[in-house]
């Protein structure tokens, strides 16, 4: 999921029984049409299906079409939600991740507590000696990727991330050495070369 549709999930889009999360909306800022008279409403796209929350925070469709989806839940996944519902702060819109005090999560708020997690976890990127920390768009691109190593049909992969197209699904995945030397292997083996070359005396 994309790091709005999380913070705009609600509990009447969780399906814990049936292990499925329906993705209809996303939490948005909309600005004001006039910055210091709020009278004037906001700027808002005509047409555009939206729930207001409070102040500025709506709840919108996702970003394409394609981003409304049912995504199945894993096992560990309803037994996280489970646990959490019980444990969660109420929050009159029935928000799934809303703050201590029950209003919308901002993005930046979500952003320091995934980097808590990474710096409790010691987790730095491996191949940058900086230790920046792992953006959470980026947990996106490696579902891509291990459903690519999975070997996952590429319409699937299209339809959990909410792409519009195998195009944009493409762009996330990401081949790694084992599985490039594995399409290698594979199409030696295909060749008879999978014993590699024979050397005479």
């Amino acid at each position: 999921m994309r790091q709005f549709e999380c913070l705009g999930l609600t509990w009447d889009c969780v399906d814990l029984d049936g292990g499925t999360i329906d993705i209809s909306w996303q939490l948005d800022a909309i600005p004001y049409r006039i910055t210091r008279d709020r009278s004037w409403g906001f700027r808002i796209k005509p047409g555009l299906p939206h729930k207001r929350l409070i102040n500025q925070w709506h709840l919108v469709p996702p970003k394409t079409a394609r981003g409304q989806r049912i995504i199945p839940l894993v096992p560990w996944m309803a037994s996280a939600l489970t646990a959490w519902r019980e444990v969660c702060p109420p929050s009159r819109w029935g928000l799934v991740w809303p703050t201590a005090d029950g209003m919308p999560r901002s993005e930046v708020d979500d952003r320091r507590a995934w980097w808590a997690l990474q710096d409790g976890a010691q987790v730095a990127r491996v191949d940058d000696t900086t230790g920046r920390r792992y953006e959470l768009h980026e947990a996106r691109h490696t579902t891509a990727t291990m459903l690519l190593e999975a070997g996952v049909d590429p319409k699937v992969v299209e339809v959990i991330l909410g792409h519009s197209s195998i195009i944009t699904s493409r762009g996330y995945q990401h081949v790694s050495q084992a599985l490039a030397r594995k399409a290698l292997d594979d199409g030696a083996s295909r060749l008879g070369l999978a014993g590699g070359p024979v050397l005479t005396p």
